[in-house]
């Protein structure tokens, strides 16, 4: 190679022959990378796509004269006496207007015609025209999959005029590495670089030559690097590409913009491919943003970068919104006058249909693939690329009654999958477990049942997850999802039956297996996307977690190669690349794998962190202690599944028919006297007795045999359950008695699971074993350590520490004690802004006493262990030595994906670094917890609210405790809703004492007791006049907490 005589040269070697990729980064390290544009540093999007739908809105009507100018062309008929070279001039005008109308067809003619008297002229000194003539027919032949056509074509053309190559040579390259070889890809550059240093190395070349050159070059080693799954390095020859486009735009004004909007858009993917959505967000706007405001919105340049915008979108899992932004680009077309049956309007249907399907609305994406279906029923191409070897296609069959069409169609797809990836590869066990639901929907539940086992081993194992595309991946994990749900369904099913006996196996066992992944798939996502974070502790770890990403994101290109290559008809194959690209894909697959196994031979709770893998009953019962049993739920689109394992004898297993919808209406209806927004004691509504009894009903009592003889219960909960606690189902049927004596005495009486049973809540069945082998705390450690009462902005730093006292009460009396302000902390409110940053969070000033309550109740030193207002900062976090410390609390808001600008995963509030200085964002993010260093027996998250954005927050404060487990943490008290400060305050404090009382005492025993004290107890006390105002019997007051992690222990002997 020839590299080496340019700077750019010299970079692109250096990082051809590389085998180190930084992989996938967090929100924190993402802030960090540069993503600057014209001097700009990067900051994080807007949460919504409001400012993007505004201008799209703008320009509402098209340029008819324009369409029309198309039309006359379209309709003009060469003249009869035209020469060869006024041919190719008339065709290729006419090909250029049947494109701007999306007439594929003609547009494909008339790139035939003009290329056909192209090669008449003999004449190619006008290489500019001549290129972009071969060029036109040869990228016709490309879209249909005719890659060798198009090789033939383009290396004629450079054949019969090498000047030629200059233009040519970026199409071939790309037309090599659609074929899938990449060696002669790479042979071409090399020829076409030394044809450009030519040109950068003459005396006589214009300075605009030298960077078109340089431009051209990067282009070609941006995209082959990216073949070859080296994202990185070709980012950053892409982001050269853009430089030396915008010093050619300085020479020759005139030269093209779209050439800089396209490469941000090629940068945004390539960004997205990395896992850097934030940034490929960013991007992907500015070249969207660029493009409108250049060309306007009806162009088809403009279209295709809304497109690339929807599918950043869709990798976001932003689905809703990738669902506006596909059907504005399908309104653009049809503005622009594309028949329904251009390729163009199809492609952005199917893109529509499949974003209707990831968002949920299947009646929707339904009724567009029967509207794509009719459309294309005739185009066989477009039918076989689109529709019959779309997975998602035939869910829409699946779920449309039409079971068995599905089946036929799948088959179909099984078989090209085994011939192409093998039996072993991820993409050939997902078609296959969506047979099986096929089958099974179909009424052949020993067929479904044998295709299930074969594929749901292959979908469960890690080192198949580099077979997906990036791009693919939100598709992928919701099929995924499915399958295992539907797997669970069969296996409830066959449960008792003669099918369980003949397959030889234990039904409920495997469901129960089989549940433990399925529950935690998004949270495993993000873990998996914090793993480097998590891996950075240790220098050995840290590298090979590099390089076997590497080699996950070499396969994963290699592998879209060769699907794309293998798409083409038969003959127009290259079978030596398609060999080659085979052969690496073996040897990199070979290599991951023992990279993969040294990680978990090395680094065990690593490997679990990143791929837990599923727990059995046996491995569970072995895990529990005496007293203790295990609940286990799974919910489904149409039930609830439960399992209750004893620590000896036989697991329980039930469905109750709660759905994910009726679950999610009877949580909300529990939860509305628990997180009511009220402002007074009397806005609190009365807690749901009877729904709560029924709950308990449907879920606890048909499996009671496995845990009605235990103390202690330890919970898996799976969707809305995990917004509720457990301890506030009843027991008994009962009626809330008539209030006497101070408000909300009346629930003293009534029978919570909380008087029977402790409650632990436990990510995953698999994280109990994890947990329980933690080694004992260091005995030296220092009893806490606090963070509470951040300030987000000026004005609340400016307020300082304010003590909150609860006016005294005496002379307002008993019949106004509804009327006493109650005092619940607050919650962020950014959920419906368009835009927020860290500095619109509302203080918590409340959380300053709770957190200097608990040091005293622990006897810590409130001088240097209470960090409170401007010293509870992200830095104070990252530099104390917090292993250093049995209990740490966190009092401040707990945040979910999309509560802040570029907020893509749960974090910590802290003091914002505008106010402090220290650097960092303010935030303690999921990925950077995994990176901290702890040993604590407990974590106190108090200002966290699980139902926070329509639910999420259960999962994402699930994923945030995960991360606080692998630093090293035992046990988390987490808050399910906005505490009140009074109650919690004085049961966080009477945990801490009694367990610093008793050593013996288990943490679930410690915290039932204390809940217990609350019901039991005189409740809230004026402080003026000595008299109870209201009872803490209301589960308001009494259950705000969970328990997650680990229940027993107690404290270490000092």
């Amino acid at each position: 190679m020839r590299f080496q005589r340019n700077f750019l040269f010299v970079g692109v070697l250096g990082i051809l022959l590389s085998g180190c990729q930084t992989s996938t980064v967090s929100l924190s390290e993402a802030k960090k990378i540069s993503a600057s544009f014209e001097g700009k540093a990067f900051t994080p999007p807007p949460k919504t796509i409001e400012d993007i739908t505004a201008i799209l809105n703008i320009q509402k009507v098209v340029d008819k004269s324009e369409i029309e100018a198309h039309k006359a062309m379209i309709k003009q008929k060469p003249s009869a006496n035209a020469s060869s070279e006024e041919l190719v001039d008339f065709y290729w005008r006419h090909r250029k207007a049947a494109e701007a109308l999306g007439l594929e067809k003609i547009a494909h003619e008339d790139s035939a015609r003009a290329y056909e008297h192209l090669m008449k002229t003999n004449q190619f000194g006008a290489r500019t025209r001549s290129g972009r003539v071969i060029w036109g027919y040869a990228f016709a032949r490309l879209r249909r999959g005719y890659y060798a056509d198009a090789i033939k074509i383009v290396n004629k053309g450079i054949e019969d005029n090498p000047k030629n190559l200059s233009f040519l040579g970026e199409r071939l390259t790309d037309a090599y590495i659609k074929s899938g070889d990449l060696e002669s890809a790479e042979e071409l550059i090399e020829r076409t670089e030394e044809r450009n240093w030519k040109v950068i190395n003459s005396r006589r070349a214009k300075q605009f030559r030298i960077s078109l050159a340089r431009r051209s070059n990067a282009i070609m080693n941006a995209r082959l690097l990216q073949a070859r799954g080296k994202w990185r390095q070709a980012e950053e020859v892409y982001r050269q590409a853009i430089e030396e486009q915008k010093n050619l735009m300085k020479k020759v004004p005139e030269a093209p913009l779209h050439i800089i909007f396209n490469l941000q858009g090629d940068i945004a993917l390539n960004l997205a491919r990395q896992g850097r959505l934030l940034e490929a967000e960013v991007f992907a706007r500015r070249s969207l943003i660029g493009t409108l405001s250049t060309y306007g919105k009806f162009k088809r340049t403009s279209a295709n970068v809304v497109v690339k915008f929807g599918r950043i979108l869709n990798a976001q899992g932003r689905h809703a919104d990738a669902v506006k932004i596909y059907r504005e680009t399908l309104s653009i077309f049809r503005k622009m006058g594309f028949p329904e049956h251009s390729l163009d309007i199809g492609k952005a249907r199917v893109r529509l249909a499949k974003a209707l399907a990831a968002s949920g609305d299947w009646n929707a994406a339904k009724t567009e693939y029967a509207g794509i279906e009719n459309t294309f029923k005739n185009n066989k191409v477009f039918s076989r690329q689109y529709l019959s070897e779309a997975a998602t296609y035939a869910e829409i069959l699946i779920r449309s009654g039409r079971a068995a069409e599905a089946v036929g169609l799948l088959r179909g797809q099984l078989a090209k999958k085994l011939k192409r990836f093998g039996k072993k590869h991820g993409r050939t066990a997902k078609t296959a477990g969506i047979l099986a639901i096929a089958l099974n929907n179909a009424g052949d539940q020993k067929q479904a049942l044998a295709m299930f086992r074969q594929a749901v081993p292959i979908l469960l194992r890690s080192s198949r997850r580099s077979d997906e595309e990036e791009s693919a991946r939100a598709s992928s994990g919701r099929q995924k999802g499915q399958i295992l749900d539907s797997y669970i369904h069969l296996l409830a099913d066959i449960t008792g039956k003669s099918l369980e006996k003949e397959a030889r196996i234990d039904a409920a066992a495997e469901a129960f297996r089989i549940a433990d992944v399925a529950r935690s798939r998004s949270v495993q996502g993000a873990l998996a996307a914090s793993g480097a974070r998590a891996a950075a502790k240790n220098a050995d770890l840290a590298d090979l977690v590099r390089r076997e990403q590497d080699a996950q994101k070499q396969i994963s290109a290699l592998f879209a190669l060769l699907a794309d290559a293998l798409s083409a008809p038969t003959d127009q194959q290259d079978k030596g690349a398609l060999t080659t690209l085979r052969t690496n894909i073996d040897g990199l697959r070979s290599a991951r794998a023992a990279l993969a196994e040294e990680i978990e031979k090395r680094f065990p709770d690593y490997a679990d962190l990143i791929n837990p893998q599923p727990s059995t009953i046996a491995l569970a019962q072995k895990a529990l202690r005496s007293g203790e049993a295990l609940v286990s739920t799974y919910v489904s689109h149409d039930k609830t599944f439960i399992w209750a394992v004893p620590k000896n004898g036989k697991t329980a297993f039930a469905s109750a028919p709660l759905g994910v919808s009726r679950l999610v209406a009877v949580v909300k209806g529990l939860r509305r006297s628990l997180d009511p927004k009220a402002a007074t004691l009397g806005d609190i509504p009365d807690f749901d007795i009877s729904l709560s009894y029924r709950l308990f009903r449907a879920l606890l009592e048909p499996v009671k045999a496995g845990w009605e003889k235990s103390n202690s219960l330890l919970v898996v909960a799976d969707g809305a359950l995990g917004q509720l606690p457990l301890s506030v189902l009843v027991t008994r049927r009962t009626a809330l008695p008539n209030e006497s004596g101070a408000l909300f005495t009346n629930y003293k009486g009534v029978p919570w699971l909380a008087r029977s049973h402790s409650v632990t809540v436990l990510p995953s069945v698999a994280s109990l074993a994890s947990l329980r082998a933690l080694p004992r705390g260091n005995p030296k450690r220092k009893n806490f350590i606090g963070f509470g009462d951040p300030y987000f902005n000026a004005k609340q730093a400016a307020q300082g520490a304010k003590p909150i006292k609860m006016a005294a009460l005496t002379s307002r009396g008993a019949l106004n004690v509804r009327g006493v302000p109650v005092n619940l902390r607050s919650v962020p409110q950014t959920q419906g802004l368009n835009s927020a940053d860290l500095g619109k969070l509302p203080r918590l000033p409340d959380t300053a006493d709770e957190v200097r309550s608990i040091a005293l109740a622990m006897n810590a030193d409130l001088t240097r262990d209470v960090l409170t207002g401007a010293r509870a900062t992200e830095s104070a976090v990252k530099q104390l030595d917090l292993s250093g410390y049995r209990v740490l609390a966190f009092a401040t808001h707990g945040l979910i994906p999309g509560d802040l600008n570029g907020l893509h995963q749960p974090a910590l509030a802290l003091t914002s670094p505008k106010l402090r200085g220290g650097g960092g964002d303010g935030l303690l993010t999921m990925g950077e917890i995994l990176s901290l260093r702890l040993d604590a027996d407990w974590v106190v998250l108090s200002a966290c609210n699980t139902a926070a954005g329509d639910g999420a927050g259960a999962e994402a404060f699930s994923g945030l405790g995960r991360a606080f487990f692998y630093a090293g943490t035992r046990a988390l008290l987490l808050s399910n809703w906005p505490v009140e400060t009074t109650s919690a305050r004085a049961l966080t404090t009477d945990l801490f004492r009694r367990q610093a009382k008793n050593s013996s005492l288990t943490r679930a025993r410690a915290l039932q007791l204390a809940m217990l004290n609350l019901i039991d107890g005189e409740g809230y006390i004026d402080p003026a006049s000595k008299k109870i105002v209201f009872s803490y019997a209301h589960p308001i007051f009494w259950a705000p907490f969970s328990l997650v992690g680990d229940g027993g222990g107690g404290k270490p002997a000092s």
